[in-house]
C-alpha cells in the first residue's frame, strides 16, 4: 500500500476530515498555513488549529532523487512486515531537557526528528516516509518521532493525548520509530526547538550535532517532503560526507541537540 492508500485508513480519515469539519475555521487559518504549515493554538484556546491541506497524491507522486528513495509502502495499514498487527508502540512523556537526554542516547548514529501532531495533515502525510527509514536504515540510522498534541490546557493534560497518538500509530504500524511526546504545551516545546510551526524534521549527526531543521519555510517545494528534502541530505550523512551543520551556518555552538538550540 503507498502513503495515499495509508491516509484512506479509518484513523487517519478521521483525522483529515476535520479540517473540513468546520470550513470558516479552516478557510481563516488557509492564507498563514501555507507559509506556516501546522501551529497550535495558545493554551488559553481549546481546538487545535491545521496547516496546508495538501492533496494526499502529492507525496506520493513527489520526485525521487536517483540516490535517494525509500519504499514507503511497507508500513502502510498497521502491520508489520509478518502481516500482524503493530502494538507494540511505546510512548514517553518528556519536557525539553528530557529530549536533550532521550537524543543523546543515540550517539555514534544518524537521527531522524520528526516533529508532528494528529492535527497537522502535513505530518500526517510524510510520515509514512520516517517509518520506511527507520525500517531500511536501521540500526544506522535512528528515527524518533517527537508529538506536539498537548497545548497547555489544564482540564487537558499531557497523559490525555496519549491513547489517540497511540492508536494513530499503531495504525501507521510504527513500532519502529522510538516515539516522545510533549509533556509541555507545543508553543513552548516549538520555543526549545527554534521552529515557528509543524511538520519539522531535525538531522543530527553521529556527533549529536544538527545538521538541518527543515520546516515549509526552508523546504525546497511547498512544504517539507522527505524526498525532496531530506532523503538527499540522510544519504549524504550516511556515506560519510557530512555537509556544514546547522550549527555551522548559524553560528551555534556545536554538540547542541534541538533543545539545546
Amino acid at each position: 500500500m503507498q502513503p495515499d492508500g495509508f491516509l484512506s485508513t479509518p484513523m487517519v480519515r478521521s483525522l483529515l476530515s476535520a479540517f473540513a469539519a468546520c470550513p470558516a475555521f479552516f478557510i481563516t487559518l488557509a492564507v498563514a498555513a501555507f507559509s506556516l504549515g501546522c501551529s497550535s493554538p495558545s493554551s488559553s484556546e481549546s481546538a487545535p488549529s491545521g496547516g496546508r491541506s495538501d492533496s494526499p497524491d502529492s507525496v506520493a507522486e513527489a520526485p525521487s532523487p536517483a540516490d535517494s528513495s525509500i519504499d514507503a509502502s511497507r508500513p502502510a495499514g498497521g502491520a508489520d512486515e509478518q502481516g500482524s498487527q503493530a502494538t507494540d508502540v511505546k510512548l514517553k512523556l518528556v519536557d525539553a531537557q528530557q529530549l536533550k537526554e532521550e537524543l543523546a542516547k543515540f550517539r555514534g548514529k544518524i537521527v531522524v526528528l520528526d516533529v508532528w501532531s494528529t492535527s497537522c495533515a502535513p505530518c500526517l502525510q510524510e510520515f509514512p516516509h520516517l517509518i520506511a527509514i527507520s525500517r531500511q536504515y536501521s540500526p544506522q540510522v535512528q528515527c524518533v518521532s517527537l508529538n506536539l498534541d498537548y497545548i497547555g490546557l489544564p482540564s487537558k493534560p499531557p497523559e490525555s493525548y496519549l491513547p489517540t497518538i497511540k492508536a494513530v500509530l499503531e495504525e501507521f504500524g510504527a513500532s519502529a520509530v522510538y516515539h516522545l511526546v510533549s509533556a509541555i504545551a507545543d508553543d513552548q516545546m516549538r520555543s526549545e526547538l527554534q521552529i515557528s510551526a509543524i511538520p519539522a524534521v531535525f538531522l543530527i549527526d553521529r556527533d549529536g550535532r544538527i545538521v538541518d531543521r527543515f520546516t515549509d519555510a526552508n523546504a525546497s517545494g511547498e512544504g517539507v517532503s522527505y524526498i525532496r528534502d531530506i532523503l538527499p541530505r540522510l544519504e549524504a550523512l550516511r556515506r560519510g560526507h557530512d555537509p556544514p551543520t546547522d550549527d555551522d551556518r548559524e553560528g551555534t555552538p556545536e554538540g547542541e541537540h534541538p533543545a539545546e538550540a
